[in-house]
């Protein structure tokens, strides 16, 4: 059985039988495909494909992860995740899209690489515990106290250091929007890299070679 949103035409219920949710999951849809039939305005379409092709700098692919859902790794890790039309309920001209930044342990670290901007961003990201929604349990085992960029944030759980985008069509200033989606995705491989580089340096050369 198609899933068929009641608000679909009946152009958008044909396009459903290409990117349903059963019919993505038993074919794990091409991200171009769902894009194709779900983002027409142009400047959105644009600054995905931005996206995408910084991206494919980097020899990151977007991968099939759930009905137009898709996750984007860099050397084995999922620092961006891209959402297509709300998933499921096939929205036109809608994107959200998730960068992650890294561990609260590392925020300050992170943070140096970024502008001012950003990094209030990243601040309005933190979402305070709820005890993932069973206040009544206490605090989950993610609860956090820590700093960054020289402010103490109590009670925070470590979920939230993901920086998310949600963008249509009628949101303000749409390539500030892409630009700084962008940003994020490059800080974080920059951030991972010297990291990287930065473990390579302390286990030094392999003896006998």
């Amino acid at each position: 059985m198609i899933d068929t949103p009641y608000h679909l035409t009946d152009e958008w219920k044909a396009a459903v039988a290409t990117i349903g949710a059963n019919v993505q999951k038993a074919n794990r849809t091409p991200f171009e495909t769902v894009v194709n039939y779900l983002i027409s305005d142009p400047v959105l379409k644009n600054g995905l494909e931005s996206i995408i092709l910084l991206l494919n700098e980097h020899k990151i692919k977007p991968a099939w992860y759930h009905t137009s859902h898709y996750q984007c790794k860099y050397k084995g890790e999922n620092i961006v995740s891209i959402k297509i039309g709300d998933g499921y309920k096939h929205i036109p001209n809608l994107i959200r899209i998730n960068v992650r930044t890294t561990m609260r342990d590392n925020l300050d670290c992170f943070g140096l690489s970024l502008t001012n901007e950003m990094r209030n961003i990243m601040t309005n990201s933190f979402i305070k515990c709820n005890s993932c929604g069973h206040t009544e349990r206490g605090p989950c085992d993610n609860i956090a106290n820590f700093k960054f960029n020289g402010n103490t944030y109590n009670s925070i759980c470590h979920m939230s250091i993901i920086v998310g985008f949600t963008i249509e069509a009628t949101t303000p200033d749409l390539d500030k929007q892409f630009e700084m989606i962008k940003n994020f995705i490059r800080a974080k491989i920059m951030f991972n890299n010297a990291n990287r580089d930065k473990i390579a340096q302390m286990k030094g050369p392999v003896r006998g070679l």
